[in-house]
């Protein structure tokens, strides 16, 4: 019998507003946990996230 599987991933990245360096380097896992969460909540587990000074990216 005949089957279809699939998976989308998505790879969603931002940054900060001019690239400017305004994300406090004491805030990173709180920032990272609070994005994880949030996909989390919506049914889209995050796979990895992570964060430079001025972008952030989720998988």
């Amino acid at each position: 019998m005949p089957q279809s599987l699939s998976r989308v991933l998505i790879h969603v990245v931002f940054s900060t507003k001019h690239r400017e360096d305004s994300i406090p380097i004491e805030v990173d896992a709180d920032l990272h946990a609070y994005l994880g969460g949030v996909g989390r909540n919506m049914g889209c587990p995050a796979i990895a996230v992570g964060a430079r000074r001025i972008t952030c990216i989720f998988w």
